[in-house]
């Protein structure tokens, strides 16, 4: 990826024009900017978007992300007021995190409207067409993957193409979860049309292929399987992306935009606010790892998802820390202290724990420059699988077993799999939960099957922790309660409710143009 300081100034500008408050609809302050100055090269029209990968989701990634994603799933456990209410399942409109994650996502819709609606009035005239359609492809991309998460999280969601349409009245009703897959989907198609190919896009920014991946998520979510099959099948024969040999190897700094690498969100280390990578500060279990003052073990792994392992699974080692376990390329050597108790578990996290700066490449507390997955090659090809499947409980299909094979190999290097001649749909499921552990998708998944399969998983989960160091006793949580039909939908932030009363009523159809 390009540095950011070779673009400074433009980067300072798209910091202010990013610069929104609570409320969901407020519009980036274009005052003082001259636009027609902004847009005038092609080196500042491909600027532009560089904001999108970063600081508007910054909050997003801080919380949300893994407190939705996973803690709310059952992978991760945590004693934290701010996240406690998503084990318990006692989350209400005042909650913190969900306040963040919603004022976050909406910063990003507002961020890419700006870059849609000004980049076509103010751009240079010597600037090539090819040029700006990228840049409008790459917004319409993030505007899309940021209504994805907003109506699986939330639902029925205002549609907003335009900020500044709607500076004079706060009052937005919502549109139907229907439309809104409906407007992401117009969003991905725009960016399949218009993002450059992989192999000529800047480094870390969205290509044709992420699009073309994403949609195909979309689809798999609606259950049109013909869709996701070809696109994520369109993916794969294209060859942009690949695994990675190692998967402990995925979570280096160094491996940032690696070819496994769809999407990253991306971050500096030392920059300012907003710009770099503060998981490793919640993730790491002590200061001692970190050497930055944080390592605020704000969470550890679940019990449930330590036991889902399976002897010899390489992704364990580098999805969570067990007592004992020694990482070479962790502070030039260390070992998982006997002592090692996040929240219960008598374990914690590994994944984008990165140690301290100085065998890192940099950094400062809670703020780190290695990225954040948002999707990996391995989803793909387990999105091909399951679309293959189509929505029946197994299949013998060549290509299907392929594709599983190879996310599944990787996990197990030594293991002889060529007696695998049918897999299941709870294969699959299974696979997709150790694979991307960590990594903010379980809750999506469990929102996305059978309701009372979802419900029933959840319910047994074991969401307790170990009394001590005796690992045969285990305290339920205090408070725990199995999830109902109206917990996979979160509410809307009181703050926003109250400046908008419509966002609790009932939805208005969307008027596309």
């Amino acid at each position: 990826m390009k540095t950011l300081n070779k673009f400074s100034k433009i980067i300072f500008l798209l910091l202010v024009l990013s610069s929104c408050s609570e409320d969901f609809i407020d519009r980036p302050p274009e005052s003082d900017i001259a636009l027609t100055e902004f847009y005038s090269t092609v080196d500042q029209v491909n600027a532009s978007t560089y904001i999108l990968y970063g600081l508007p989701w910054y909050q997003y990634n801080n919380f949300f992300s893994w407190v939705v994603g996973d803690v709310a799933a059952g992978n991760m456990i945590t004693w934290d007021p701010k996240s406690v209410a998503f084990v318990t399942w006692d989350v209400g409109g005042d909650n913190q995190v969900l306040t963040q994650g919603w004022t976050s996502l909406w910063g990003v819709i507002a961020q890419a409207n700006s870059i849609i609606n000004y980049l076509p009035q103010y751009v240079g005239a010597d600037v090539p067409q090819e040029a700006i359609n990228n840049a409008l492809g790459e917004a319409r991309f993030m505007r899309g993957l940021a209504y994805f998460y907003l109506v699986r999280v939330w639902g029925n969601v205002p549609i907003i193409e335009n900020n500044l349409d709607h500076v004079y009245d706060s009052k937005l009703p919502t549109n139907p979860v229907s439309d809104v897959y409906t407007f992401i989907k117009r969003d991905f198609q725009f960016a399949i049309d218009n993002l450059r190919e992989k192999s000529v896009a800047d480094v870390g920014h969205a290509c044709a292929g992420t699009a073309r991946s994403f949609l195909a998520k979309v689809y798999l979510y609606e259950k049109d399987y013909a869709m996701a099959k070809q696109l994520a099948g369109k993916v794969i024969s294209d060859g942009d992306f690949s695994l990675m040999e190692n998967y402990e190897d995925l979570f280096l700094t160094e491996n940032d935009n690696n070819d496994e690498s769809v999407l990253q969100l991306q971050w500096v280390g030392n920059g300012p606010y907003g710009t770099g990578n503060a998981l490793q500060a919640y993730f790491a279990h002590s200061s001692s790892v970190t050497g930055t003052g944080d390592g605020w073990g704000a969470v550890g792994p679940s019990i449930d998802l330590l036991n889902a392992y399976e002897e010899g699974d390489t992704r364990d080692h580098a999805t969570v820390m067990r007592r004992g376990d020694y990482y070479p390329n962790l502070n030039g050597g260390f070992t998982v202290p006997d002592d090692i108790d996040v929240h219960g578990p008598d374990a914690g996290i590994k994944k984008y724990v990165v140690g301290r700066p100085e065998y890192n490449g940099g950094g400062a507390q809670a703020n780190h420059a290695n990225n954040t997955y948002m999707m990996r090659y391995a989803e793909v090809l387990l999105i091909y699988a399951e679309a293959i499947m189509a929505g029946s409980g197994s299949t013998s299909n060549s290509e299907a077993i392929n594709a599983y094979k190879q996310v599944r190999q990787r996990a197990f290097p030594e293991a002889d799999l060529s007696g695998i001649t049918e897999i299941t749909f709870d294969d699959i499921f299974y696979e997709r939960r150790i694979e991307l552990a960590v990594e903010n998708d379980y809750w999506y998944d469990l929102g996305r099957i059978d309701r009372t399969k979802a419900i029933n998983i959840m319910a047994n989960q074991e969401r307790g922790t170990y009394n001590g160091d005796d690992p045969t006793i285990i305290d339920e949580r205090e408070g725990f309660r199995a999830p109902t039909e109206a917990d996979f939908l979160f509410p809307y932030p009181n703050v926003d409710v109250i400046k908008n009363p419509l966002l609790t009523e009932a939805p208005v159809p969307y008027n596309f143009n």
